[in-house]
């Protein structure tokens, strides 16, 4: 019974672990690019649903706001003064461009040691946020 019990509970903190990595690498691919990418809809997409001619503000983009992800943002670095094996694995398998094999190609490391990292940095995570 206890064992279900704690089996529940590290299921949930490593979604929530996981959903905070997720918005952390959202918040911070938004900040990197100044939230300038690709529009989500087309020119003539968002003169359909607005209703008419679309004018562009010339206010700079604001820098968006997450406090989780912020919060995650502080944690990894503080993680890299710790373990930055670790944290460089994190942002790689979070932040990075391509699938796993280029991003282990860019670790120069066998994928055994770069999960056993992600796992690493995520139970550090956990210990930290907790506190």
């Amino acid at each position: 019974m206890l064992k279900k019990a704690l089996d529940r509970i590290e299921r949930a903190r490593d979604r929530d672990i996981e959903y905070r990595l997720k918005r952390w690498a959202t918040w911070r691919a938004k900040v990197l690019t100044g939230s300038l990418g690709y529009p989500h809809r087309s020119t003539i997409g968002r003169i359909r649903d607005d209703g008419g001619i679309v004018s562009r503000s010339t206010r700079p983009p604001e820098m968006p706001y997450d406090a989780i992800a912020e919060e995650m943002d502080g944690l990894v670095w503080e993680l890299e003064q710790y373990k930055k094996s670790c944290a460089t694995a994190l942002r790689v398998k979070y932040t990075g461009q391509g699938d796993i094999s280029a991003q282990l190609r860019e670790l120069k490391m066998p994928q055994g040691t770069f999960n056993l990292r992600i796992k690493m940095a995520k139970m550090w995570l956990a210990g930290r946020i907790t506190v």
